[in-house]
């Protein structure tokens, strides 16, 4: 069994630092995390998932525009607390992962990106990762169709992941949702203060060591391009 700390007790870490240049043609130099939704930033969407799922701390991982998502969202949001790590330099997810740490000390870490929302239900992957015995890391999968755009994730049986099927040539599976659970014990041997994907550098690298994905049937929205961007408020008022 994987000690699991409760929902409480567990750390969420928002990767907000991107620059957003395909979404700028629909939102201007506003900060992707930030762009406005159904009337409220981004975030704020993301945030309501969290305090109703009982999140309690919440660390933005902040780059472009580090300064004006702080002034705009705060240092609490419902229940959450809220803190920053700003980055000087674009560091990746996994380097921006790696520069919040010394602001959280659970085993495990919540970790989403901050320009998607994914109908999770997290208690359902607290309890799923706490029967393993071996999780360096979670995958949230979402079905969804576009694959050609995101890629997908193969798994076997028991929920491991096996393969990272590279972009272009489908047309429906299961993605990365971009909600992570993460280890802290993996997390403190990234290489420090340098530039660092997830996505290419850590999780292939982490096949077979522990690396599990799950499966889960909710909506998935990417505000990523301006299409999709347009169609957000739609997903946030059903």
């Amino acid at each position: 069994m994987t000690a699991i700390p409760p929902i409480s007790d567990l750390p969420a870490i928002i990767l907000a630092g991107g620059l957003g240049t395909r979404l700028r043609p629909a939102t201007g130099d506003t900060p992707k995390a930030i762009v406005p939704v159904a009337g409220k930033p981004f975030l704020n969407h993301l945030l309501n998932r969290l305090d109703h799922a009982g999140i309690r701390r919440a660390i933005c991982c902040t780059g472009y525009g580090a300064d004006k998502i702080r002034q705009t969202m705060g240092e609490k949001y419902g229940n959450i607390d809220l803190a920053y790590s700003k980055e000087d330099q674009p560091l990746g997810t996994a380097g921006a992962i790696s520069l919040s740490a010394g602001q959280w000390d659970a085993e495990y870490a919540l970790v989403l990106n901050g320009d998607t929302l994914f109908e999770l239900d997290l208690a359902a992957l607290l309890k799923w990762v706490a029967s393993k015995t071996d999780v360096s890391a979670c995958l949230a999968l979402a079905l969804t169709p576009g694959v050609d755009r995101y890629g997908s994730v193969s798994i076997n049986n028991e929920g491991r992941i096996t393969q990272f099927v590279e972009k272009g040539g489908q047309t429906s599976g299961w993605i990365n949702a971009g909600i992570y659970l993460l280890q802290r014990t993996m997390v403190n041997n990234f290489p420090p203060n340098r530039p660092l994907s997830l996505e290419t550098d850590i999780f292939p690298a982490l096949i077979g060591k522990g690396l599990y994905g799950l499966r889960q049937k909710g909506r998935f929205l990417d505000i990523g391009v301006p299409e999709d961007y347009r169609a957000a408020e739609e997903f946030v008022c059903e």
